[in-house]
């Protein structure tokens, strides 16, 4: 049995490399973030009072790889460990405001990725019961006005009910008001209000709030450094204000700023490749209504990332999603060519996204065999799994296990009224951490190094545009 300090010694090491992944976007940091904290967790004995901090953990590990792939599984691990730790918390722990706020933000990405209502509002109740047990002068105060404005804003353009607009107006003048000067998240805090103020702009036409919110991105965008992976965010959101200038005036100079802006949001960067595809796709649809904003730029450059979008990263069932999607946006854009007369030009599209579609196809069915040399029994198991994955079209992230399937979710999920939250919590809860993958991949360190006609299995590598941390747009998802 090893020691405590081993398990903080592998605590310290998954925070380290969650900085470093922060910091650089090295895939590989993110996943050794996951394998440390599930192996600290794991030597951790049952009845020790860091079992929720250390699930919490797992959830911010999960969340950060969702954000980077768009793996639904990891969002489903990031919630889970998220209920679990809240689960295990005491009312009167001084850390119940902070997991009540994880579980709200949760239940936001779920809307934000299935369309889900019931979870908007679940995301609005938790977050509600944050902010009010979080006393003034708190830290985290202007992230709580922040959340709960960013979900007033999601469900005002589910409803279209001006009382929640004007409440995400309210919680974000809030959250930027208590949001002092020089702190990493008062150019989100501009964007936030930016958004609110757009929105009532485009509900009753009033140019005070078109300016409003001229001047919340433009010190949004101002305030960025340039090498932080919102930039491009921030850079989308001015484009759109110039061009609402641009159709309220008709001046040359809002549209030419617009367009510049979106092709600086459109360029690969620091961002994420899923995030970069998704700014440019959502200026090719704005194009392909307003010609002016010359749709066969947008879409030349739609095509161009798709090879970066779809890669080996991913799991599974996120790649052929994704490979679906290429398709789709294929088909978008050579509607946009045929609708300008490049008939030629349509045809390089499609016959392009064809290629990248079937090649990576390809991939995903290629087999094992060249583990089997060096360890028959892994290629086999391996095997199985890919088999299972594909008839089930799901994804096995690196670093899971069991508890994240289907059945097993479901069971961490129900909580019966009778039962004692804290044991079963902690039994399930840490069963997420004891598979078969673990001992895979001790036992494979002779199989073959990692290429693209090899993929390492367990070597798996959106941004919101309002609001607390979100999901990873999909790239069909709206403008």
């Amino acid at each position: 049995m090893k020691s405590r300090v081993d398990d903080g010694d592998l605590h310290e090491k998954a925070e380290y490399h969650l900085d470093q992944f922060r910091d650089l976007g090295n895939p590989d940091d993110i996943e050794k973030a996951i394998e440390y904290g599930a192996r600290a967790l794991d030597l951790t004995p049952n009845e020790h009072p860091s079992i929720p901090l250390q699930i919490s953990y797992m959830g911010v590990y999960y969340n950060e790889r969702y954000r980077r792939l768009g793996n639904l599984q990891d969002m489903d691990a990031s919630t889970e460990c998220n209920i679990c730790a809240l689960r295990l918390t005491p009312e009167s722990n001084p850390e119940l405001p902070a997991r009540l706020a994880k579980v709200g933000i949760s239940y936001r990405m779920y809307y934000t990725r299935m369309g889900r209502v019931d979870e908007l509002e679940k995301s609005i109740d938790y977050s509600s019961r944050a902010l009010a047990l979080t006393h003034n002068g708190h830290p985290d105060l202007p992230l709580r006005h922040a959340e709960l404005g960013a979900s007033y804003n999601d469900r005002y353009q589910l409803t279209g009910e001006a009382a929640d607009l004007e409440k995400s107006i309210e919680y974000n003048c809030l959250a930027l008001a208590l949001t002092p000067e020089g702190h990493p998240d008062l150019p989100l805090r501009h964007a936030d209000l930016g958004a609110s103020y757009t929105h009532r702009y485009l509900r009753i036409v009033e140019a005070a709030d078109l300016e409003k919110s001229i001047e919340c991105y433009s010190l949004a965008l101002a305030l960025t450094p340039h090498d932080h992976p919102d930039l491009l965010t921030r850079y989308f959101d001015w484009a759109t204000s110039c061009h609402h200038q641009y159709q309220l005036n008709a001046h040359p100079s809002h549209l030419a700023a617009s367009l510049h802006s979106f092709r600086k949001a459109s360029h690969l960067s620091a961002a994420s490749p899923r995030d970069v595809l998704h700014n440019a796709f959502r200026w090719a649809k704005l194009a392909s209504d307003h010609t002016y904003l010359n749709p066969i730029e947008a879409f030349r450059i739609v095509i161009s990332l798709l090879p970066h979008f779809i890669w080996l990263g991913a799991t599974t069932a996120q790649r052929y999603h994704d490979l679906s999607s290429a398709d789709s946006v294929a088909v978008r854009a050579a509607s946009a060519a045929v609708r300008s007369s490049e008939h030629s030009l349509a045809l390089e599209w499609l016959e392009r996204a064809r290629c990248i579609v079937w090649s990576q196809t390809l991939m995903l069915r290629s087999p094992v065999g060249s583990l089997t040399p060096s360890d028959p029994l892994l290629a086999s198991r391996l095997q199985s799994v890919v088999q299972q994955l594909h008839h089930a079209s799901s994804g096995l992230p690196s670093s899971d296990s069991n508890v994240f399937l289907p059945e097993h979710r479901h069971r961490l999920a129900s909580t019966g009224p009778r039962k004692s939250r804290e044991r079963s919590g902690t039994r399930y809860c840490r069963r997420a951490f004891r598979s078969v993958w673990y001992d895979a991949r001790k036992g494979s360190r002779s199989a073959p190094k990692s290429s693209p006609s090899n993929p390492d299995l367990s070597d798996s590598n959106e941004v919101p545009k309002t609001g607390a941390p979100q999901s990873a747009p999909g790239l069909l998802g709206a403008p």
